[in-house]
């Protein structure tokens, strides 16, 4: 029973711990007007890089890798 409740704790712990990161790696693969959204869905409705591009070409990162 101690083993059990233990196990239960641990995965409630790692659900806290993962689903925050899940839902970040999922939000930036949405479109603006998706993230923004008062609904905020879960998954995507189409995945998109374009937050990636914004991320890395308007910050002029990108510009280091474009040489």
């Amino acid at each position: 029973m101690r083993k059990l409740l233990l196990n239960l704790v641990v995965i409630a712990v790692g659900v806290i711990i993962v689903v925050p990161f899940a839902w970040v790696l999922l939000s930036s693969f949405k479109p603006k007007a998706e993230v923004m959204s008062m609904t905020r869905p879960w998954w995507p409705s189409h995945f998109t890089l374009e937050n990636y591009q914004d991320a890395l070409f308007r910050s002029n990162i990108g510009l280091l890798f474009s040489q």
